[in-house]
């Protein structure tokens, strides 16, 4: 019977810190999920105006949402008027609804898994690929008729339809081959796979196909503008290929109309004439300016990634201050842990209390025999979500002793707790 009560208890806490755990992150996640749907509405706004005709910066518009991944435990949700009033709601809601909390959780892991599976298989399919040398690069061929793409993140490969290798000349797919590497060093699968975490941890917000199909337009647009830069070559020519490239596939698959040869997959007809319309709209641009401007982007996210560092709670903040509850009626006597400060002491073994003091605290009258607790010690992740504290108990007249002055010793034992500990450091 012992045993099976210990039993339970093991399975009971481990549920109780699973829930923690979950309201925890979830309490994060919705508000970086809300701010980052602000955050989105901001960067298709400013593409389709302030910045419609300005390639690169369009393109670097989406890195707005890097920083929102990190502003989970901003102080400013919590010591603000403003933050207090448009999101504690949200932390009351998980606190109160934990499912909820599992529900948001479920959705990651779903979202996380067709992702890992995709491109598991997707790096199975291109492994099992013939290997070529095109233009001095390592390509892999692929019989099917499919886009040139390029996929992994730290070892990035380069596919090539068969059919491109046996219809295109050699000045061709060397364009190809550069649009493809200058994909790569631009970073874009790097800003790829950020999306895909997006994705992951905000699916709320940002799982919507079309969201991605944007950001894979920009960063296409950014890519032709840097191969009609580097290769010289003329708008019309670039455009050509583009066009025969759609009926290579086109042909081979033999319908009425398929892919472009773009990077990132299939495209409308109608964001395929835009393509092609700005292909030809084409103008000069400084490429030192150009890199400046990317440099500077990604310097600047970083710098703000790191000041929401500076401006969020930390991992593990101890809790210092001490309160006073009422067992008998399991409500807090002394709530601001302020109060108690030149009232009560502690050290490992024992809590020292003034009494006199804590009259003039507490009208010690009014809980006339009741057991109570001073409650110190621990920590909070995030106001609200903590654990681990100590406690000292006494009943009230053993704490006064009907003295009006005095210093009242009250010994108390600390425990260890597994779960506190791993929670802390999560």
């Amino acid at each position: 019977m012992i045993e099976k009560m210990m039993i339970w208890s093991v399975l009971s806490r481990t549920l109780q810190f699973l829930n923690v755990c979950a309201i925890y992150y979830v309490v994060q996640l919705g508000k970086c999920a809300m701010l980052s749907a602000v955050v989105l509405a901001v960067i298709l706004l400013a593409r389709k105006s302030l910045f419609r005709q300005t390639v690169f910066l369009k393109g670097e518009l989406w890195l707005l949402l890097v920083p929102v991944l990190f502003i989970g435990k901003l102080r400013f949700f919590y010591e603000t008027r403003m933050g207090v009033r448009l999101f504690l709601w949200w932390d009351q809601l998980c606190m109160r609804q934990p499912w909820l909390c599992w529900l948001y959780l479920a959705g990651i892991f779903v979202s996380a898994w067709r992702l890992w599976s995709r491109q598991r298989r997707m790096d199975a399919l291109v492994s099992a690929m013939a290997k070529r040398e095109v233009a001095g690069t390592q390509v892999y061929v692929d019989p099917l008729p499919v886009t040139p793409f390029t996929t992994g993140l730290f070892r990035p490969r380069i596919v090539l339809p068969q059919l491109f290798l046996e219809q295109c000349t050699q000045e061709e797919m060397e364009l190809v081959l550069l649009h493809e590497k200058l994909h790569i060093r631009s970073g874009h699968l790097a800003a790829l796979f950020l999306w895909d975490v997006g994705r992951v941890v905000l699916w709320p917000v940002l799982s919507p196909a079309f969201l991605m199909g944007l950001l894979q337009e920009d960063l296409e647009e950014m890519c032709d503008k840097s191969v009609l830069r580097q290769s010289g070559t003329g708008r019309a020519a670039y455009g050509n290929l583009l066009l025969k490239s759609i009926l290579l596939l086109q042909e081979a698959d033999g319908a009425s109309f398929h892919a472009p040869a773009a990077f990132t997959g299939d495209l409308a007809y109608r964001r395929i004439e835009a393509r092609i319309q700005k292909i030809l709209r084409y103008r000069p641009y400084k490429r030192g300016l150009a890199r400046l401007s990317g440099l500077t982007a990604v310097v600047t996210t970083i710098g703000v990634v790191g000041l929401v560092g500076s401006l969020s709670y930390a991992r593990c903040n101890p809790m210092d201050g001490v309160t006073l509850w009422d067992l008998d009626t399991v409500e807090c006597i002394v709530e601001d842990d302020t109060l108690l400060d030149e009232v009560v002491h502690y050290d490992d073994h024992c809590v020292y209390v003034d009494t006199g003091a804590l009259r003039e605290v507490v009208d010690v009258d009014a809980y006339e025999g009741h057991e109570v607790v001073f409650v110190f010690g621990g920590f909070y992740k995030l106001p609200g979500i903590g654990g681990c504290c100590d406690g000292a108990y006494i009943n009230m007249r053993e704490l006064t002793g009907g003295q009006a002055e005095g210093i009242c010793q009250i010994p108390y034992e600390r425990v260890f707790d597994l779960w506190a500990w791993v929670f802390a450091r999560i």
